[in-house]
């Protein structure tokens, strides 16, 4: 009866040493996979792809604000006045803090991706841990990893950098707002008093 016991013993801790090393190896695939050189590679391929894709978004604002603003004060005779040196002002000032807020949400899209191969990683693990093959693992741990960088891409790409010429536009947008108000003051058509009021300067 002891020699059974013990080999039944035997046979269990055999088991268990089995399903250990399985264990281990299907979560060192796993973590090999996560850690290799080519996941690494990608993260920086796509910080890289994000920066240029945010940076880019801020240089077609800033070429179509800048248009604009220089349109718009030659309409309105403010070429060179102290209305248009404040909208120049302003245009440099946001378009130096989109480049910054172009970094820091490619440094925030990265961040996003690591944290999803994270927590595919953990889930990956624990499905290790319950028997999943290393084989298995493998083909799951690559699969998470390429729609993880899908789905990071997409997001990044889609949401953009929103406008960062806000102050700018609003500011040169009253500018000339009062510009065509004053205009109107001096001539007030389609007031009590016609076309009689004040000539425009430079009119007849």
């Amino acid at each position: 009866m002891g020699g059974s016991n013990h080999k039944a013993s035997d046979e269990a801790a055999a088991q268990q040493a089995t399903r250990n090393q399985s264990i281990a190896n299907a979560t060192n695939a796993i973590n090999g996979i996560y850690e290799s050189p080519k996941r690494q590679q990608q993260y920086s391929d796509f910080l890289n792809a994000v920066r240029t894709n945010y940076t880019n978004d801020a240089n077609r604002q800033q070429a179509v604000t800048a248009r604009q603003t220089k349109f718009a004060a030659a309409r309105n005779g403010l070429t060179g006045g102290s209305a248009d040196v404040d909208a120049q002002r302003r245009l440099g000032e946001e378009y130096s803090a989109g480049l910054v807020n172009a970094e820091s949400k490619a440094q925030g899209a990265l961040a996003g991706l690591k944290a999803q191969d994270n927590t595919a990683r953990l889930n990956l693990t624990q499905l290790a841990a319950s028997g999943l093959d290393v084989t298995s693992a493998a083909q799951q741990a690559n699969a998470q990893l390429q729609q993880a960088a899908d789905a990071a891409a997409s997001s990044s790409t889609a949401n953009g950098l929103g406008d960062i010429f806000g102050a700018a536009t609003k500011a040169y947008q009253a500018e000339q707002a009062a510009a065509a108000q004053r205009a109107g003051y001096r001539q007030p058509i389609g007031s009590l008093y016609g076309n009689s009021g004040v000539p425009v300067a430079g009119g007849r």
